[in-house]
């Protein structure tokens, strides 16, 4: 179960645009095959059952937007060092940069409130 915990310096939306179901539809099967750790199950397999889906993420996404809410779930990333540039000494702390690898639900989080803002951002 998704648990939500409240923002505090997050700005409220009043009349938030709602997530369509076809929307979140799209931006699924737009969304690369990567699957992280975090994830409960494989990407291609929820791209795979999207159609049994769709309206439980949509309205997850929805119930987010209207109680300016954000899952704690969302909030965890698999950290990974990456060397900056082939040659470098990998031995060395400097030459890394951190990856952060997050669950396909909260990569598709992000495309939505992009696209939120975005609406919100043209009236």
């Amino acid at each position: 179960m998704i648990s939500f915990s409240r923002q505090t310096n997050v700005p409220s939306l009043d009349d938030p645009t709602p997530v369509r179901d076809d929307e979140v539809e799209k931006m699924i099967s737009a969304a690369a095959n990567k699957t992280s750790q975090l994830d409960p199950a494989p990407t291609w397999l929820i791209k795979d059952v999207h159609g049994l889906l769709t309206s439980f993420i949509t309205i997850s996404f929805s119930k987010s937007l209207s109680t300016s809410t954000f899952p704690d779930e969302f909030r965890q990333a698999i950290i990974c060092p990456l060397l900056k540039k082939t040659g470098l000494d990998a031995s060395k702390l400097k030459n890394h940069r951190p990856v952060s690898n997050l669950s396909f639900l909260s990569k598709l989080w992000r495309v939505v409130q992009f696209h939120v803002l975005a609406f919100y951002d043209t009236k």
